[in-house]
């Protein structure tokens, strides 16, 4: 979850919890005045009827009931009255509330009773009269209207707490984005500094806020990183002359030995293991500074357009005029007839060395020093190299790793190398934006299959 949908969440829940908050007292309150308004009008009934008992005999209980329907009454509104012996002596409507004669004693012993009645009936019980002659009333009814507008403001309540979340969520959102706005230009300006261009700074606004630290901590580390940079390159390009002229001059003195003392079998025999391990480690250097210039001069090299299919067979020709035991069998397969789309972008020397390490590497791997190669080209505007050979295979659990440096398969111990021909190429071929496929099965070979975008397609 990114830190603007966590921060509209956070603030959308405490807003919520505030509307929630306060719509509960609402509630609470509202329903609570509601009930204290209705127990009070109840109450006033009460005493009104048992007032009208107080001054009317017995024998006249229908001119209380004509009195008491001349009044204001209360929703199926239900006046009972019982004497001290809780016997009913008045009821104005014939509906059992399970209101008793024992509730009446109560009624006697506390003076006054609040009621819960089933089906949401409400009541009141009051004593009224003296201590030798007094009644013990029961007003009891519906606050209709009461809560018809509870309903109304729990409706309203719920109704206004979502539309509040919702908009609490949608202004957090709106809030965040606007806040973490100029992170997400950082951001974005961060992602589009690479190694080729640390020279770029950010922006560093106003200098007084936490963006602004960011910035500048971020520019303060790019500065050190492109020191870094170029201190390597210049340790790169220095190393590149400095390890090849001991080499040379060691290679020109053992040839000279191996001229002046031909016939000494001994000697030639040692210097030739002389001369193969010097090769050997040229090989090596050259290698290494290749894959570290790779890393560091591909944006100041020269790119072009180079006819792919022109490139492959240059290559085949370099590598077999140094290896002419080599047999190499080159196939194109489904070539566009727009010649255009055989056109890659990038450079052409280090897309030969990619290609030559590759051939080489299915030479020294192949049981009957075959090559085939195929060149062709997918519906995706997409050209594809594959380079094949019938050698040992790769085991399965070691495919992942040949692209290391240094990483030689276990089934390589007889052929000569250091591990570095395949990591090179890989770099090569990322750095012109394609990929690299292997498929192999121990005993019957391998196939990489080289994928490079076309000029049209980029």
């Amino acid at each position: 979850m990114n830190i603007r949908r966590k921060l509209s969440l956070q603030f959308a829940a405490i807003v919520s919890t505030i509307l929630v908050c306060f719509s509960l007292v609402i509630y609470v309150s509202y329903e609570r005045s509601r009930r204290n308004d209705f127990y009070n009008r109840l109450e006033e009934r009460a005493v009104l009827t048992a007032s009208i008992i107080t001054d009317v005999v017995d024998k006249h209980r229908d001119l209380i009931r004509r009195i008491d329907t001349t009044s204001s009454t209360l929703y199926r509104e239900q006046v009972m009255i019982f004497d001290r012996n809780g016997n009913l002596v008045y009821n104005d409507r014939a509906e059992d509330r399970q209101i008793t004669g024992n509730l009446a004693k109560k009624i006697f012993s506390s003076n006054r009773i609040l009621l819960e009645l089933p089906y949401g009936y409400e009541g009141i019980g009051i004593e009224y009269g003296n201590k030798t002659y007094s009644y013990a009333v029961v007003v009891s009814a519906l606050d209709y209207h009461g809560k018809n507008r509870l309903s109304n403001l729990k409706l309203s309540l719920f109704i206004s707490t979502i539309l509040g979340i919702l908009f609490s969520f949608l202004g957090g959102w709106y809030f965040a984005r606007k806040s973490l706005m100029p992170m997400s230009q950082v951001v974005s300006r961060v992602n589009l500094i690479t190694e080729n261009n640390l020279n770029e700074r950010l922006d560093e606004g106003n200098g007084h806020d936490e963006i602004s630290e960011l910035s500048s901590t971020f520019n303060r580390m790019l500065e050190r990183l492109e020191l870094a940079f170029t201190l390597q390159k210049s340790f790169v390009s220095h190393a590149s002359h400095e390890f090849r002229t001991p080499l040379t001059i060691m290679l020109s003195e053992i040839e000279m030995m191996m001229i002046n003392h031909s016939n000494n079998e001994e000697l030639q025999q040692m210097l030739r293991s002389v001369k193969e391990e010097i090769l050997s480690l040229n090989n090596l250097s050259t290698k290494l500074l290749s894959l570290a210039k790779t890393n560091l001069d591909f944006s100041n090299s020269t790119t072009s357009g180079i006819r792919i299919d022109e490139l492959i067979m240059s290559a085949i020709s370099d590598f077999s005029k140094a290896n002419p035991t080599c047999k190499i069998n080159l196939e194109f397969s489904d070539l566009p007839e727009n010649q255009e789309f055989l056109v890659v972008e990038g450079e052409e020397q280090l897309l030969k060395t990619a290609f030559i390490n590759l051939i080489s590497n299915a030479f020294k791997f192949s049981n009957d020093s075959a090559v085939f190669i195929t060149v062709g080209f997918s519906n995706a505007r997409t050209i594809f190299i594959s380079f094949k050979d019938n050698g040992v295979g790769i085991p399965p659990e070691e495919v992942d790793n040949i692209f290391e440096p240094f990483y030689r398969i276990s089934t390589s111990n007889k052929v000569e190398g250091h591990g570095l021909g395949l990591a090179l190429t890989s770099r090569i071929i990322s750095l012109h934006k394609g990929t690299i496929r292997v498929r192999s099965k121990v005993g019957q070979g391998s196939e990489f299959t080289v994928m490079l975008p076309t000029a049209t397609r980029r």
